[in-house]
């Protein structure tokens, strides 16, 4: 471990419940904090990006507020990163905006678990697997037994569990299941999904319905270590699905009923991550650009997003993929290329929050000096860094 995965380590207060390996996501809340320029002390700060509603993005928002116009449920799974790191930080009220955050899409639900958004099969994919995912860690939490979050998490159990069962119903997924068929991310963000929901429900109908999508994307990585976007590779898919996949090995397959079938999801899953990390490090330049050189899907104007412009490099996905995969495998080059990529990302981050005197806003600043990285607290005495990389 590098001394800033030391320190990640120490931020977490001793009374803090930190069982097996969601210690991983909660490490990157970290990583959520000095993103946002704000103190990793004050998370409940990050609440400006939600309305009184719970509402997050300018799309929802401005559909919580005039109910006419595009809106996404995928957009309310940050919900997720403000429990994660509640619980990092054992600040509460992070998690109640987390929380709220994610009612608000609750709220969104139709009759038989569908939401009423464009695309939403993918969409309400994103926000099952995050919901879950933020309700399995409360559960294993030791705020698990507080009547605040026993209330939420029996009202997440039964949303999520509506959004399952829609997913599964023949008609739904025949429809997802063709409509996914040329991107590798999707199969594994939908296996996790499901396989996430059957963990928290208990049910194991959903866990095995799971393992078909997930075997499905297995078969879909080239030798070459790539995973298919679209009939080739793409440096910023090819992070989010192996986010999906980790997640997927470390929280779902060690949960298959079938001890033999777990192991050799596990065993493929174990082979993927090796090789598809592998390949997504020689994508990552020495100052921790992403070469986008034929990518099918992003940093060169090939598709749209969300917000109308043209889709930018993922970097953050590369850098949690990276990191993920680092850690369960022991990998050191893969650990050094995710935090190369995670320093270009927080340096144009701070690029483009720099005033005319060069100064960078927030309180905690990520700062980059020479083949430094300084962690530097303004009115604190504690520097963290890192050299030699």
């Amino acid at each position: 471990l590098t001394r800033l995965d030391e320190r990640i380590y120490g931020e977490w207060p001793a009374n803090v419940d930190c069982p097996g390996d969601f210690r991983l996501d909660k490490a990157l809340a970290i990583c959520t904090a000095l993103d946002k320029h704000r103190s990793v002390s004050s998370i409940a700060d990050l609440e400006g990006h939600a309305n009184e509603n719970g509402a997050y993005s300018r799309h929802n928002q401005k559909y919580d507020e005039t109910g006419a116009g595009k809106w996404y449920i995928e957009e309310q799974y940050y919900g997720f990163l403000f429990i994660q790191a509640g619980l990092a930080f054992n600040n509460s009220e992070a998690a109640r905006i987390g929380m709220k955050i994610f009612d608000w899409g609750f709220d969104q639900q139709r009759e038989d678990g569908s939401f009423d958004c464009p695309d939403v099969y993918h969409s309400a994919g994103f926000f099952m697997e995050s919901a879950a995912r933020a309700a399995l860690l409360l559960k294993t939490s030791h705020w698990a037994a507080h009547p605040i979050f026993q209330r939420w998490l029996r009202k997440a159990e039964k949303h999520i569990a509506a959004t399952a069962a829609w997913f599964v119903e023949s008609k739904t997924e025949d429809k997802g299941w063709k409509y996914d068929a040329v991107h590798t991310h999707r199969r594994y963000l939908t296996g996790t999904a499901l396989g996430m929901a059957g963990l928290l429900t208990d049910n194991r109908t959903l866990i095995q319905k799971s393992i078909k999508y997930i075997k499905s994307g297995l078969e879909m990585q080239d030798p070459a270590g790539f995973n298919y976007e679209r009939q080739g590779y793409d440096c910023s898919y090819q992070g989010i699905g192996l986010v999906y996949a980790a997640r997927y090995y470390l929280y779902v397959a060690p949960n298959i009923q079938n001890r033999s079938e777990s192991e050799e999801i596990r065993s493929r899953l174990l082979e993927a991550g090796r090789h598809g990390a592998a390949w997504l490090v020689t994508r990552v330049g020495a100052d921790g650009a992403l070469n986008a050189t034929g990518n099918t899907r992003t940093g060169s104007a090939q598709e749209v997003g969300r917000n109308g412009k043209p889709k930018a490099l993922a970097r953050k996905d590369v850098f949690h993929a990276l990191l993920y995969w680092s850690w369960v495998l022991g990998d050191p080059k893969a650990h050094l290329a995710a935090w190369r990529v995670e320093w270009e990302r927080t340096r144009r981050v701070r690029d483009r929050r720099c005033d005319c005197r060069g100064g960078v806003t927030g309180g905690k600043e990520a700062r980059e000096v020479g083949r430094k990285l300084i962690i530097n607290n303004p009115g604190g005495s504690k520097n963290v860094s890192i050299t030699g990389v």
